[in-house]
């Protein structure tokens, strides 16, 4: 972290996990030290300059883990590629388990769509080659949960 970004710490940080802890649309960051403070959670204030919109997605994969392959993806939906249709524009996003070392990222994917107020579709790739499309608008601000199984 640097000082220009207003996050420098002087602790001995060991891992970090991006989340939207203030449900406000902007990745904010969880930091973990070795030292005091354990936990420095830095609040991401962009979004206090610049409005911008946004649409959350939280994937569920087939599997339920008793069985190791039913031709399904893992719960998390981990690997799978989401890709959003604003506007005029593509959005893809990869589902990914974490960053930094032993820490995960929230399971929640937050997609940036600027000045649109809603998105007309979100269609998700599944590691397992399954298709889910969502087809019907999804208004900006929106938590959408996207099922392998229908």
């Amino acid at each position: 972290m640097s000082g220009v970004s207003g996050a420098d710490d002087i602790s001995d940080s060991r891992t970090w996990a991006a989340l939207d802890y203030d449900r406000d649309g902007w990745t904010d960051i969880a930091l973990v030290n070795a030292n005091a403070p354990l936990l420095s959670l830095y609040r991401n204030r962009i979004g206090e300059l610049k409005k911008s919109n946004h649409i959350k997605i939280l994937l569920v994969g087939g599997a339920d883990g008793k069985v190791p392959d039913q031709g399904l993806s893992n719960r998390d939906g981990i690997g799978a590629v989401v890709e959003v249709m604003s506007g005029d524009r593509s959005i893809k996003r990869v589902r990914r388990l974490g960053d930094g070392y032993a820490a995960q990222n929230s399971s929640t994917m937050t997609v940036g769509i600027g000045s649109e107020v809603t998105v007309q579709s979100i269609k998700v790739r599944w590691p397992s080659g399954k298709i889910t499309k969502r087809g019907s608008p999804v208004s900006a601000g929106s938590v959408i949960i996207m099922n392998e199984i229908q």
